[in-house]
């Protein structure tokens, strides 16, 4: 029942956007022979913005027999977490990315932290807000830094690939703590823009890149770089969001953008 209703959220709409929306309108720009679509699109080795998707069930797949070690137990959780990362990053470079499944293994970390994260704050005692968010900016800055030292100056891939990997965990707990705090004092959920935004999110992400690629046409060259990225950003949330808006009206298009 678990797996049938991360399938039915997350690989539906993957086949119902892939067909309608991503591959006509990437073709059109992209001109793929058949052997390449087949293995970007039916194979998921990359499949545009859709690889999220993929990589989130395959997640679901792995922690599910896992969860009493990666819940239960931090150190397990930790050294789960690190092997599949390894075995992602290896995997990538030695095998196709079949059905985003090396993706996965090299995000499952992040998924574990998070439900670190979740158990602490469900406790009241969240670690990450310890550190302000402020503090968390500065150690990223210094992280992200001490990586593009290492990867244009070290040669050893695992010191590059350890480096890269301490500098994604720290973004990510520094987004993370940034935003918690900023809740702290904006009442999104009082904002009717950002209900709404909060709202045709999934959506949103299903539809958004292809508009960019028709901006990115029709500006490219023309208006000014800075100005090129507002409008690019724009014209996608306010593109898929119409669209998004259209298929919420009705409980057949819900089910196939993966809402209820």
């Amino acid at each position: 029942a678990f797996l049938k209703n991360k399938a039915k959220r997350l690989l539906v709409p993957y086949v119902f956007s892939a067909l309608v929306w991503v591959v006509p309108i990437s073709q059109y720009f992209f001109k793929w022979n058949r052997t390449t679509l087949f293995g970007k699109y039916v194979l998921c080795e990359s499949p545009s913005q859709l690889w999220f998707l993929w990589m989130l069930f395959d997640i679901f797949i792995i922690a599910w027999p896992l969860w009493k070690w990666l819940s239960g137990n931090v150190m397990k959780g930790i050294g789960i977490s690190v092997v599949l990362y390894c075995i992602g990053v290896f995997g990538y470079k030695l095998m196709p990315n079949l059905f985003c499944i090396w993706i996965a293994c090299q995000y499952m970390i992040f998924f574990f932290i998070g439900i670190q994260i979740k158990t602490y704050h469900c406790k009241g005692t969240g670690r990450t807000k310890e550190i302000c968010c402020w503090s968390w900016l500065i150690i990223y800055i210094f992280v992200f830094s001490l990586d593009m030292l290492i990867e244009q100056n070290i040669k050893i891939r695992g010191v590059s690939a350890v480096s890269k990997l301490i500098t994604h965990i720290v973004g990510a707990l520094m987004a993370y703590t940034t935003l918690d705090n900023l809740a702290r004092y904006v009442k999104w959920e009082k904002n009717n823009l950002f209900v709404k935004l909060s709202k045709y999110s999934m959506p949103i992400y299903l539809f958004h890149e292809q508009f960019i690629y028709i901006l990115v046409i029709l500006f490219n060259g023309r208006v000014n770089p800075w100005i090129n990225a507002v409008i690019n950003f724009g014209g996608a949330v306010i593109g898929s969001f119409t669209i998004s808006r259209l298929f919420m009206r009705s409980k057949i298009m819900r089910f196939l953008i993966g809402e209820k």
